[in-house]
């Protein structure tokens, strides 16, 4: 019970958090918003995550997940309903403060529910499942966000959007007693540096910041370029749902790739694929084929999450998963916090293209570092 509810959790907190960047970044262009506030914005999702991921994931550690995953249900509401009512610039960037503080919540303690609910045999299928369950809402949430833009107008989309966080709530108030099976008995030990020298989890910390710029990169700038190209709101909405399907088709086959492949080998084959399709996305205004460039990015980046997530569940110090998943989250949302702030710098001075260009160059960094993880682990196999 405790697991099926956690990936319910998941498909709705992420279609939630997905459609809100949409729906904000889309609002934000309307009241003529430039590149560079694009970035801003992008960048203030992150700011919460980054200072409280690692608490968070202490208190993942020691305590059940109900009533912080209620907060931050409550969270998601309040920054919709504050845009609808108080429009305009200073309301969007709070509503992506407090959707950021919701992510913290909803990231870190559905992740560490499922890694500590599921036994050693099982993990690999539950982050699978679990991943399927994020892909799902990569894929409704950008979708619904630019269809309710484009049929109820930016104002309304904030309410649509804020309804998707009350079914989670309903659940939690009826069903979230399951939760409380992942209550611990006593606190965590051990210092931040600890868990930071836990064999491979620098690594992988940078590798999920450099993955987490790349994602970023696409799902705000996406709607910049698709504007520059006259796309309408439900057309860019179907490109970054295209990357959603793609991401969850492959996880549905990830556990048979991982059979046949290591972990690191498989991430750095993904992070290649999606850096090669960043490089070719902005070479053209067809809608059709950035549908197919961005299916491409979506089946790289769809690998990357669940890896990762694995990779630093089992690099974590004993009893502290929930710490180590914390500073996963830290890491990538102080990505999401610099990337775009570079980002927009580079769009605004250099054009679009250097966006998608960096990213690429930033992903395909990734995929060297974890290349090169993986070689240094098959050396010490072999000796």
């Amino acid at each position: 019970m405790t697991i099926h509810l956690a990936l319910i959790l998941t498909a709705f907190n992420t279609s939630s958090m997905r459609a809100a960047r949409v729906v904000l970044a889309l609002f934000a262009l309307r009241l003529g918003a430039g590149p560079f506030e694009i970035g801003l914005l992008a960048a203030t999702f992150s700011v919460i995550p980054m200072l409280l991921a690692w608490p968070a994931g202490r208190l993942a550690d020691r305590f059940g997940s109900r009533w912080p995953l209620l907060v931050g249900c409550a969270a998601s509401v309040l920054a919709m309903v504050l845009t609808y009512f108080y429009p305009g610039r200073p309301a969007f960037f709070i509503g992506a403060l407090l959707t950021g503080f919701a992510g913290t919540i909803y990231q870190v303690g559905t992740q560490n529910l499922i890694g500590v609910a599921s036994t050693p045999e099982q993990r690999a299928r539950n982050f699978s499942n679990y991943s399927l369950m994020m892909a799902v809402g990569n894929f409704a949430g950008p979708l619904a966000g630019g269809v309710a833009v484009d049929y109820a107008g930016q104002g309304l989309a904030c309410i649509w959007v804020a309804g998707i966080s009350i079914a989670p709530i309903v659940l939690l108030l009826l069903l979230g007693r399951a939760l409380a099976l992942d209550k611990r008995t006593s606190a965590p030990t051990g210092r931040l540096f600890d868990a930071l020298a836990a064999p491979g989890m620098q690594r992988v910390l940078v590798t999920s910041g450099l993955f987490q710029a790349g994602m970023d990169a696409f799902q705000f700038y996406i709607p910049v370029y698709g504007r520059a190209v006259a796309l309408s709101g439900s057309e860019i909405g179907m490109l970054l749902a295209a990357c959603g399907v793609a991401a969850f088709l492959v996880r549905v086959y990830l556990p048979s790739l991982l059979a046949g492949m290591a972990h690191e080998k498989l991430l750095a084959y993904s992070l290649y694929l999606a850096a090669a399709s960043l490089m070719a996305l902005p070479l053209s205004g067809s809608v059709l084929v950035l549908a197919a460039v961005s299916f491409v990015f979506g089946l790289g980046m769809g690998c990357g999450q669940p890896l990762m997530t694995m990779l630093i569940f089992a690099s974590s110090p004993q009893g502290r998963s929930g710490e180590s998943l914390g500073l996963r989250y830290a890491a990538i949302n102080f990505a999401s916090l610099v990337g775009p702030v570079i980002f927009g710098f580079l769009g605004s001075t250099l054009g679009l293209l250097s966006v998608f260009w960096a990213s690429a160059a930033m992903l395909g960094s990734g995929g060297k570092l974890t290349a090169a993880q993986a070689a240094g682990r098959h050396a010490r196999d072999k000796s």
